[in-house]
């Protein structure tokens, strides 16, 4: 079976594109966490099904103190330093607030 040079063109363009479309989610997963315009997604008011829908599955919840019910922990990679986007939940089970902070127990960032 003969090849021709125009298939593998074809094949070339074609992996190009997979590659770039997999850019993001491979960054994801290799723990850049989610992405900033994600994180502005989340507001008072949404619900928990609809946080997890927008950042996914929180790399760790803390039960709740006081009038918080819970709260979710999604680390992710600053410009300059490890940070933690930190949403927690009012007692009706929807977002109270959001708190970005730096992650102070990461340890030295060595870039990404």
């Amino acid at each position: 079976m003969t090849i021709r040079m125009n298939d593998c063109f074809r094949l070339a363009a074609t992996v190009a594109i997979l590659l770039a479309c997999a850019g993001p989610a491979t960054l994801q997963a290799a723990g850049a966490g989610p992405p900033p315009a994600d994180l502005a997604k989340i507001v008072p008011g949404k619900t928990k099904d609809e946080v997890r829908a927008i950042l996914g599955r929180p790399a760790r919840t803390l039960p709740g103190r006081g009038t918080q019910t819970e709260s979710w922990e999604y680390p992710y990679r600053g410009a300059f330093e490890r940070r933690s986007f930190w949403v927690e939940f009012g007692a009706n089970g929807t977002v109270a607030r959001t708190e970005d902070a730096i992650d102070s127990n990461a340890g030295p960032y060595r870039g990404p």
